[in-house]
């Protein structure tokens, strides 16, 4: 038996005719990179999983400066360029980002179905142009504050 090639951009143009409200293929590709899916099993599953890749990617910078680690110099510097309500900010966003991830989580758990996994990637879709453009700027921080010299509130131990 011959074994068919698989093409992911057909299917998933399937999986949008069945599901209309799906984004255009170049447009999901672009934005979550699905193009690494060889596989047709659990093809909505495969892209929920790389859509959340992504908003894990996109926590872990905001844990950098909500949450920074004392044994880290990076973390350190970089957060101290952030008032105290610029990081309230990032923790509402975090949340936000967390209740994604969380959701992708316990859709794994329950292995729910197709409709549930379209929900997710619907949703997600939505929100990510604004999501990002948030982090942007929470990056562009991060970036400048290395061009910035360190005010000496005379409190920093760098042991």
């Amino acid at each position: 038996m011959v074994e068919e090639k698989f093409n992911l951009k057909s299917e998933y143009l399937k999986l949008k005719n069945r599901f209309s409200d799906l984004p255009e293929f170049e447009d999901i590709n672009n934005e979550f990179e699905i193009i690494s899916i060889d596989k047709i099993d659990f093809l909505s599953r495969k892209i929920r999983r790389i859509i959340t890749d992504k908003i894990i990617a996109l926590c872990k910078i905001l844990e950098n400066i909500i949450y920074p680690n004392l044994q880290n110099n990076i973390s350190n510097y970089e957060t101290s360029f952030f008032t105290e309500e610029e990081r309230e900010k990032l923790v509402k966003l975090h949340k936000n980002l967390m209740t994604f991830e969380r959701w992708s989580l316990n859709l794994d758990v329950l292995a729910l179905s197709e409709e549930k996994d379209i929900e997710y990637i619907l949703e997600v879709n939505k929100e990510i142009n604004n999501l990002k453009k948030e982090i942007s700027e929470v990056v562009l921080k991060m970036k400048n504050s290395w061009k910035e010299e360190l005010k000496d509130d005379g409190e920093r131990y760098f042991g």
